[in-house]
């Protein structure tokens, strides 16, 4: 397990990414309105922000504590965010260990890293923290692991209460998540357990009622802000910065501010009435598209959906907890048909909507390994590998770069002569490595702006 986290940290410090997008700065702006900044925010899917907020209380402490010259080079409540977005990560090490472990499955660790690398976390977690989806995809996970053990032991008050809890910050997160209540019903009812279903049930939205009701009591108004330029409200580019902890740190509020020769993303919220567009192949393009499909950006999960169904059919003993998180799982997506005007999710990578499925990738792909790992391991790498291309182009950009552009946009850079292996290791590997460490260095007193 610390291999794996140190195989994880070792590639966030390499590229990890303090920058505000879209709704990231949606979120940002409502956390500095909860403590207090004269500034103006808007309440969108803002439970993030409750986990961010210790590490930018902490951020503001250490920036009023150091007159370090360094600290006026970094904007640090994105640092703080970014960090934030990490430690998600790592409690997500250890709640899917626990899943893993209590399932009976051996080699957590490794399935949990791959996972992570495999799927669209590893992209949200990384090169867009500013989002929501690393914590959501944790969160997810700890209601995977208490419905575990509430199938377990289905009379058991405290573990109703628990589901409630996560499932009414899950909603503060995402609306959608609404529809997660599903598996957690099914698992109750199966149960027989009506008292506890009931209690999860009124918990949640008792919950999440409270929760929605802060910003009414703040005298914050729920919506998007007015857009500013042509792509949404917010836009958050990266430059370079002589003195900065992380190369990308600069926030931007327009659009027409951004380096044109880096991708641009739109607004991530459904901000618009096309976005409320029925749409019932929604779901297949989820996962099947050039375009964004969760299958064909990042192939691991659909080795993970295969593995989770392999070990539905043999796990007897946990089988209602795996057909409640199988159903909450199939909810979300389907839940996605109401607003199939928006199913691409803008410039997102693979498809974000359904980073938060982790627990079904990770138990899967774990039970890939029991079976035959020496065959299965070289394939799940593969895939990593795959994604990871993706992901490095996806982010720093190419020429003419669009939100329309799909996977075979990036292979034909390849077949047209436009990029080739040795513009990929300098501009997407060495580069970003060097700069990084380099920054950390300068950071750390051990190297100068002058040094190469």
């Amino acid at each position: 397990m610390l291999a794996s986290i140190a195989a994880y940290l070792l590639v966030a410090a390499s590229y990890l990414q303090a920058r505000l997008t879209d709704d990231g700065v949606i979120y940002y702006d409502f956390m500095r309105r909860l403590v207090g900044e004269d500034v103006e925010a808007y309440a969108y899917q803002f439970g993030v922000v409750f986990w961010n907020l210790p590490f930018y209380i902490l951020s503001r402490i250490v920036r009023l504590s150091n007159d370090d010259d360094w600290i006026e080079h970094v904007l640090i409540g994105a640092v703080a965010v970014a960090i934030a977005s990490t430690a998600a990560v790592l409690a997500l090490f250890y709640v899917s260990w626990c899943l893993i472990r209590e399932l009976g499955l051996p080699g957590g660790p490794g399935a949990i890293l791959l996972t992570i690398f495999g799927s669209p976390l590893f992209y949200y977690s990384i090169f867009q923290p500013g989002l929501k989806h690393a914590f959501d995809a944790l969160l997810v996970a700890m209601l995977a692991l208490f419905l575990l053990r509430a199938s377990r032991h289905p009379g058991s008050p405290r573990l109703a209460v628990a589901l409630g809890v996560i499932l009414a910050v899950l909603i503060s997160v995402r609306y959608a998540n609404l529809v997660l209540v599903l598996g957690v019903l099914f698992v109750f009812l199966r149960r027989r357990a009506l008292t506890q279903a009931y209690l999860a049930t009124a918990t949640a939205f008792v919950g999440a009622t409270l929760i929605l009701a802060v910003p009414l009591a703040l005298g914050i108004p729920y919506g998007l802000p007015p857009a500013e330029g042509s792509s949404g409200p917010t836009i958050a580019g990266a430059a370079q910065e002589p003195g900065a902890l992380f190369p990308a740190l600069t926030l931007q509020r327009n659009a027409a501010e951004s380096d044109p020769s880096r991708p641009v993303s739109v607004g991530g919220g459904v901000d618009n009435l096309s976005s409320f567009q029925i749409d019932a192949l929604a779901p297949v393009k989820m996962l099947f598209t050039l375009k964004r499909g969760l299958f064909v950006w990042t192939p691991l999960t659909a080795l993970g959906v295969l593995g989770y169904l392999l070990f539905l059919r043999r796990g007897r003993r946990d089988r209602t907890f795996l057909i409640g998180l199988g159903l909450s799982a199939t909810a979300l997506l389907l839940v996605h048909i109401v607003w199939g005007g928006f199913w691409a999710g803008g410039f997102s990578f693979s498809q974000r909507f359904l980073t938060a499925l982790f627990p079904v990738f990770v138990i899967g792909i774990a039970e890939l390994l029991a079976r035959t790992r020496m065959l299965v391991a070289p394939l799940l790498i593969a895939c990593v590998a795959w994604t990871t291309f993706l992901a490095l182009h996806h982010f720093y950009g190419y020429e003419h770069v669009s939100q329309d552009d799909g996977v075979t946009r990036i292979v034909d850079l390849y077949r047209g002569g436009e990029e080739n292996g040795s513009s990929f290791m300098q501009e997407r590997i060495r580069g970003p490595i060097a700069r990084h460490w380099e920054a950390y260095l300068r950071w750390a007193g051990l190297a100068s702006s002058a040094d190469p």
